[in-house]
């Protein structure tokens, strides 16, 4: 039986019992058995479907993360369409939404539990230093297009929302063990413990070492290692206060493509601290979130970057009746960066940014729902110190105030029980990473006159629902613009002699269109399956001179087929994953990347209750494929056991 959007919201309201709901205290479980179907919250704060959400979002469940095979969170988002994975190592890999992927891809926000785990010294992400186990990821929301307003710093081209499961209401007890080919070793454990009905705490860890693909260009690399540990606790202090407390460290060297076409050798480390409440009375729930990112990083072993974040954030949810949901939220965060070879002050270049928002979710009727979020970031830039190397600015150029908004805008129209349009609009604004706006390192040189990047999009999607061979028709089709965008190190400055001063600019505009399809279904009782394309077309315009180059280096097709077998003890999984040819920008020259099929197979047994060995596969088809001008990516066999307790 069908259940109305307005049925679902009441449902929703009794199942977490407060007056709206919030990531930190609903129970997704309940929500989940309740209606057969993951559901979010992070797009409006109350509890939804994926498909009632006001932004392109798919929900990938511990269930999909299990069966995938895959052994770190870029090989989970590889069958989502309009995500684009390009690994150039065994731990390395860049990640892109619709487009505009690129070496140290800036321009998607990733969140574990509410906290960034992306690195604002370029607004990059370190996926092998996201410190959680797949095993303890109850759902990852893939969010596609500009969504700043919703969901905060850096969420241009998409968000990847992960949300672990939370030690308060859900037991976990899960270890893996791999091995693989390339003397791929990794084990991992993620462990809740409850005391009585109010507290509870979660103890994760990993650990993984393999020897790196090895294609004869990036010969006498070391090879590649990664650790991690994590512990989240929440305390239900009373009935109306929840507070919670998380830390994470992580050690890892890896082999990345950071600029030209080869490998260099990267040492990270990373902590965080992060301390939560949630006061949820009768004048709605009251929510506060602090947090700091440490980042301690050495390029190629010679060049140390140290980073730091910290984030105070707190925002007012309330609903007016069944029909308003409202959200006022304020943010302060500073940014610093500090590099330069050891034993040398080559200064410090930092930011305060303090936001305002709101958000306000109608529920017209059954039928329509809008939503409309606007949020103001007021930056102050900052350096002070000597500057390494030449330059043509002083600290004084630094002294720099901006102003942006971003908006988001969602109608969500369920023209039938079966049928359900939307569409959005997103404003979002990327701000200057710290390495863009303070990077003095010769030859290359500090920009404090950046402007940030404006992208502006439009998607309408629809999602028609069906019975026997196929479930799920999910069409979206989308238009986009980016302004001002920005070239690393690309405008020339002669210094009056031999040597030239390599600074960031505003290199020009960026269109992008295209359309997505994705259709699932299922055969009997133990088949299913899921197939999708999505074409994507890039258009730059460049200002005279500027050799960056999104349009060439995009791949315009990409197709997804997943088949799934499952009876008893048994599951089987086959994925393939087509990409188009791309070219590759390597400081004004084009390098082919061609075009590639990659195939996927997992099989397993749970052979007693809670353990089970799974066989899996990758790069069947051949030996070794090409993503980036980095290392081909190796055939790669594993074996892993799974206990769950």
């Amino acid at each position: 039986m069908k259940k109305s959007a307005k049925s679902f919201a009441v449902a929703a309201a009794l199942v977490t019992a407060s007056s709206a709901a919030h990531a930190d205290t609903i129970q997704y479980g309940a929500l989940e058995e309740l209606f057969g179907e993951p559901v979010t919250t992070s797009a409006t704060g109350a509890p939804q479907r994926a498909t009632d959400a006001p932004v392109p979002m798919t929900i990938i469940t511990q269930e999909d993360i299990r069966r995938s095979g895959a052994y770190d969170i870029p090989g989970v988002l590889r069958d989502v369409v309009g995500v684009n994975v390009q690994r150039h190592s065994t731990f390395g890999a860049d990640v892109g939404v619709r487009g505009y992927n690129q070496n140290f891809s800036p321009r998607i926000l990733v969140l574990v539990n509410g906290r960034q785990v992306y690195l604002d010294d370029y607004g990059r992400t370190s996926w092998a230093n996201i410190p959680v186990q797949l095993g303890e990821i109850r759902q990852i929301e893939v969010v596609k297009g500009p969504s700043t307003a919703l969901f905060g710093f850096n969420a241009i081209s998409g968000v990847i929302n992960i949300l672990t499961f939370n030690p308060l209401y859900d037991d976990v007890s899960v270890a893996e063990v791999r091995y693989g080919t390339n003397k791929f070793r990794e084990a991992s454990f993620a462990q809740s413990a409850k005391w009585g009905d109010n507290a509870g705490v979660r103890i994760s860890g990993g650990i993984a070492r393999a020897e790196e693909f090895d294609d004869g260009r990036n010969a006498g690399l070391g090879d590649p290692r990664k650790e991690s540990l994590l512990l989240d606790s929440s305390v239900q202090v009373t009935d109306a206060l929840q507070v919670g407390f998380e830390a994470s460290y992580t050690n890892s060297r890896l082999n990345e493509l950071v600029t030209g076409t080869t490998l260099g050798r990267d040492q990270y480390r990373t902590h965080s601290f992060k301390g939560s409440a949630s006061l949820d009375t009768s004048a709605g729930l009251t929510s506060m979130t602090v947090y700091q990112n440490t980042l301690d990083l050495n390029f190629g072993g010679g060049f140390p970057v140290d980073q730091e974040v910290l984030v105070a954030k707190l925002d007012h949810l309330v609903s007016v009746g069944s029909d308003h949901t409202f959200r006022a939220a304020t943010e302060y965060r500073t940014n610093e960066l500090s590099y330069g070879p050891i034993g040398v002050n080559a200064g410090e270049v930092s930011y305060a940014v303090a936001s305002v928002g709101g958000m306000w979710n109608w529920n017209i009727n059954e039928q329509w729902t809008l939503n409309n979020a606007l949020r103001v970031d007021f930056l102050s830039l900052d350096r002070e110190g000597p500057f390494l190397g030449p330059t043509i600015f002083t600290n004084a150029n630094f002294d720099r105030d901006l102003t942006e908004y971003s908006a988001n805008s969602g109608v969500v129209f369920r023209a039938t029980e079966n049928d359900t349009l939307r569409l959005s609009y997103g404003r979002g604004v990327m701000v200057p990473s710290l390495l863009e706006f303070g990077l003095n390192a010769f030859p290359f040189g500090a920009t404090p006159n950046l402007d940030p990047t404006i992208v502006n999009n439009v998607d309408l999607g629809w999602d028609h629902k069906m019975e026997g061979f196929a479930d799920l028709l999910r069409v979206d089709v989308y238009a986009q613009k980016s302004e001002n965008l920005r070239d690393f190190g690309s405008q020339v400055v002669p210094l009056g002699g031999p040597a030239n001063l390599l600074l960031t600019q505003n290199s020009g505009d960026s269109e992008a269109y295209g359309v997505e399809f994705t259709l699932e279904g299922h055969v009997g009782e133990n088949w299913t399956w899921d197939a999708s394309y999505g074409f994507a077309k890039v258009e730059d315009s460049m200002r005279p001179g500027v050799t960056q180059n999104f349009e060439d280096t995009n791949s315009e097709h990409e197709a997804n087929l997943h088949v799934g077998y499952a009876e008893g003890p048994w599951t089987a999984d086959g994925f393939l994953n087509y990409v188009s040819e791309r070219d590759f920008e390597n400081g004004g020259a084009l390098i082919p990347v061609n075009a590639y099929v990659d195939a996927n197979v997992r099989v397993a047994y749970e052979f007693a209750e809670g353990v089970e060995l799974g066989v899996v596969g990758r790069g069947l088809l051949g030996g070794q494929h090409q993503e980036t001008v980095g290392s081909d990516v190796d055939q790669q066999l594993f074996a892993t056991l799974r206990f769950d307790f």
